[in-house]
């Protein structure tokens, strides 16, 4: 079975989570069916109260494996998943990382940024791209801080400066627009490594 993940980020939490959503259902069918079945017999029988206890404990589970699913899963769809040269899980983005302070009027290297499942970032080789202008802002439109002078910061081929660490949460927050710009919508993956 591990062979048949191999290649996907993290998929034990994913898998316990799906076990915990089966156990949950198996709980809650069986004590709809005690309910159903004790409307037919006594209705003073004592045995409600364990239906009802199995219902709440199905209940419990499957909120506990929403939360474990949600937490742990991998943030976007399978296919956004590529292999670094290291031959690690990523997701590949193309950006010009920055400090702030040390940001000029104009931009002209790009380069591969990969981004794991546990948001650490490796800057890769350089990626040919036009020169592009940097839109001026003072905060990211992301958290809506301002930049300091030693913000780790992220400019997109668009020109848009991002927190580094607001634009990898972005990347992997499993939107339909993960891969574009937050504000103009211009794409930023690499679809392949």
């Amino acid at each position: 079975m591990a062979r048949a993940w191999q290649g996907r980020p993290d998929l034990a939490p994913l898998t316990l989570a799906v076990l915990w959503v089966c156990v949950a259902s198996f709980l809650l069918l069986i004590g709809a069916a005690g309910l159903v079945l004790s409307a037919y017999s006594d209705p003073n029988s004592s045995q409600e109260h364990g239906v009802w206890l199995l219902m709440c404990a199905g209940l419990l589970m499957l909120t506990c494996a929403s939360t474990q699913a949600c937490q742990a899963g991998p943030p976007c769809c399978w296919s956004c998943w590529q292999r670094d040269p290291e031959g690690k899980n990523v997701r590949c983005m193309i950006g010009a990382p920055f400090k702030f302070k040390d940001l000029g009027a104009e931009v002209s290297t790009f380069s591969e940024i990969y981004i794991r499942p546990d948001r650490t970032t490796v800057t890769g080789s350089p990626y040919p791209a036009p020169s592009t202008k940097v839109v001026p802002n003072s905060a990211c439109v992301c958290c809506l801080a301002s930049f300091a002078p030693r913000s780790q910061v992220t400019v997109l081929r668009c020109g848009h400066v991002y927190h580094r660490e607001c634009i990898v949460r972005w990347s992997l927050s499993g939107s339909s627009s993960a891969s574009e710009c937050p504000i103009c919508r211009e794409g930023f993956e690499l679809l392949s490594v």
